[in-house]
Formats: C-alpha cells, structure tokens, sequence
C-alpha cells in the first residue's frame, strides 16, 4: 500500500506554521545580524583597538587574539538572539492581532512587545559596551546613555513581563481554588482578602523593606561623586533610586509567585512557573550588581569580557527562555480550545455578566462581582440563577447545560451554596490547571 501524501498541502501547512516562520526568520535574521558583524563591526572594533593603545589608562581595552575569540562566541549568542527577536517580531506580529479574546490579545500585544525588544537590543548592547569609550563625550555621559538607551528599557520590559506572568499565576490559581469549590460547596481563597493572608500586601511589605536594603548598598558602595555635574548627580541619584526599587521588586515579586506556585498541582504548568519565576526575579535581582560591576571593574578587555560572560549571557539565557515559554502562550491564546483561552474567556464573561447585572443584558443573571477573580464569586444570592444565560457566549455545549442545570438544582436542594454558571463551565472545560508546555 503506497503513501498518499499530499505535499501541496504538506507544504502549505508549514509556510502557515508559526514555528516554522519563526526558525526560518531567525537564521535570516542570524545571517545577516552575523555578516554585519564579523565584516563591518569586526573593523570597527579594530579601529578601536588602535585608538585605546594610545590612550593612557585604555590600553588595557585592546584586544588580543584570545579576546577576538571570547568576543566572536560572544557574538554568535547576541546576533542569534537579534535573529530570533526579528523573526519573534515578524512571525508574532501577525498573529497577536487576531487573538479574538482582548483579555489575552493586549496581555500578548504587550509580551510581544517587550520579548522582541528584549531580544533585538542585545546585540546593539553589547557592541556599545566595547566601543562607547570612543565616543568624545564625557565618560559619566556615556554611562548615563548606555543605562537609559539599554538598562532601563530592559527593565521597563521585564516589569511588563512579570506582570503578565503575574497574572497568569493568578488565573492559574483561580482555576485551581474553582475546582475545590466545585467539590466542597465552599469558598477557599487561602492567598487574598483579609491584611494576615493577603499575598499581595506582603510582597509589597518585602519590595519596601528591600528597597531600603538596597538604597543604603547602593550609596556606600557608588557614592555620589561631588566633582559632577548637576545633571549629572541627578542621573546617578536616579539610578540608584531606580536599580534599588526594581531589585526590591524582584524579591517581593518572587515572594508572590512562590506563595501561589504552592497551591498548584504538579504538572508542566508549574514547571513552566517554577522556570518563568526564576528568569523574571533574575532580570530583576542584577540591577543592583549590573550597573556597579560595570562602574567598579577595570577598564581593560578582559574585565568588559568577564561582565559579558557572567553577566550578559546569562540575562541573555533568561531572556531566551522567557521567549520561548511567551511563544508557547501565543500558540496557545489562539486556540480557542486551550485552556488558557477558555479560562481567560470565563473571567472575561464573569466580569460581564457582573457588570450587566442591573442593566440591560442578554446574560440576566444575578451574579455578583467575582472580585476580579475566576474562583472568587460571593454567591450568596444565587439560588435563583437565571439559566437563561447567552451559552454561546460562553461556549458550552448542550451537555454543559445539562450540567449547570442538574447541579445548580442539587446544590440548591442541599442547601450548599451553588457554584456559578461560569464556574461549572469552567470546571468541566478545564480537567487540571493551566499547562503551558
């Protein structure tokens, strides 16, 4: 018996492939990136060399044969990367738009974002580090632009990156405390609601306590150097304030993310949290050592080289990681079928049925607000629940109907408190929490 295999439509099927789009714009993107940079960077950088061998107190940054080896490595992982951010660039673009669900289209449209820049800057980063001594201006001038251009925006990404992963956690856990609900009849809500287990106030409380940790490191160990400027003074007075408040961040940020990683059932979606936590907190935690390793170490090559591999590579790593685990949620926010969609699809219509309660809606249920929340609904008059409700909205099937019906009238019989139309939906959609990978 012959193989019929159609490879028209074999074809097509990987020229729609997001995965295959994304592997053939990065080696483009790689090609090129790597070209430019063994050709036009490379004799630039040799210009380099001969200007520093002149300077007293640079010579030290000329490179030797060693050092061109260590950089050429070095740069096969930046213009790698600069591949993927332009294919992640190309490939996401035209897909985040078409997320039909907005409660994921702009978390995506934002991860989109901040992933590609992420990517794409590193290569322009870490050139800069070896080449903005030559640059006439004032050498304090030439930090405050590598840290403004390069430094903050990361972070401005990084922020953005983990309140996403934030509030997929939390999504995640809702999903999670719903399925308890649905088998006790109770509401557990073990992480938020009064000061003694409210998660979110004692990661601030943490962020606070570090900040001033940070702060007072930051000023003995780079204090302010009175011969600058006042504009001057006033950038490194920022930056201080600024690292300090972000590596703080981190930990309180990683303190939230253990407490709710905790309450999840062990599956390849926590795994993903676990590995997504991590990368996040280290993005956060460097920013306090970053900026001084670079204001402290020598200014000769191989100190530039050892920030590169200690530091840079491994902020590369995570960032290479973080885009991977943001891909997978992009395939996964335009199937309508996942269960990332049909969670994110029940709190869009909990918070709409909430809202439309005492106006004019198709959904004419008495429901009340789920405090933003999947699993969070105070039911306390929702025994009369309208079954009414627009189901196609909220993409249940006729079994599901049959469902809500049955356990809404025997919860309601048993004198339990019933469970809300979305939660049951949910419930029966989704067998186990959210799995990324």
């Amino acid at each position: 018996m012959g193989l019929n295999i159609n490879f028209k439509e074999l074809s097509k099927e990987y020229l729609v492939s997001l995965r295959f789009q994304l592997a053939i714009f990065t080696l483009v993107g790689f090609a090129v990136s790597e070209s430019i940079n063994v050709t036009y960077v490379e004799s630039f950088k040799n210009k380099a060399d001969e200007t520093y061998s002149k300077i007293p107190g640079l010579n030290g940054m000329s490179r030797d044969k060693a050092n061109k080896i260590e950089q050429y490595v070095l740069g096969v992982f930046d213009t790698l990367l600069f591949g993927f951010g332009i294919s992640f660039l190309i490939a996401a673009g035209t897909r985040v738009f078409e997320i039909k669900n907005k409660l994921l289209k702009k978390r995506m449209i934002g991860s989109w974002i901040a992933i590609s820049f992420f990517c794409i800057s590193w290569w322009p980063h870490s050139t800069a580090h070896n080449l903005i001594m030559l640059s006439s201006k004032d050498p304090t001038d030439n930090f405050i632009i590598m840290e403004v251009c390069f430094h903050w925006t990361l972070m401005a990404c990084a922020c953005f990156l983990s309140y996403f992963q934030y509030d997929l956690m939390k999504l995640m856990y809702e999903v999670v405390m719903m399925r308890k609900k649905m088998a006790s009849g109770k509401d557990s809500n073990p992480l938020y609601g009064s000061f003694k287990k409210n998660i979110n106030v004692h990661g601030f409380l943490i962020s606070l306590v570090l900040f001033a940790v940070c702060m007072v490191l930051m000023f003995i160990l780079n204090p302010i150097d009175k011969n600058l400027k006042t504009y001057q003074k006033f950038f490194h007075i920022t930056f201080h304030i600024v690292d300090s408040a972000l590596s703080s961040l981190g930990f309180g940020f990683a303190y939230i993310m253990i407490r709710i990683i905790t309450h999840l059932p062990s599956n390849k979606g926590r795994t993903v949290a676990i590995v997504s936590t991590v990368c996040i907190w280290f993005n956060f935690m460097i920013q306090v050592p970053h900026p001084l390793v670079h204001l402290k170490a020598p200014l000769t090559m191989d100190s530039l080289l050892i920030i590169d591999y200690c530091v840079h590579i491994p902020i590369m790593v995570t960032t290479g990681i973080l885009a991977f685990y943001q891909f997978r949620m992009l395939e996964l926010a335009t199937d309508k079928k996942s269960t990332l969609a049909i969670a994110t699809r029940m709190r869009k219509g909990s918070k709409s049925i909430s809202q439309n309660t005492f106006g004019e809606s198709k959904a004419s249920a008495s429901l009340t607000a789920s405090h933003g929340a999947l699993g969070n609904s105070a039911m306390g008059d929702s025994k009369g629940l309208d079954i009414s409700i627009e189901m196609n909205e909220l993409d249940a099937s006729k079994e599901h109907r049959d469902i809500i019906e049955s356990s809404v009238e025997g919860s309601s019989n048993s004198g339990a408190t019933p469970p809300s139309i979305e939660e049951i939906v949910v419930a029966q959609e989704i067998s186990g929490p959210i799995d990324l990978d």
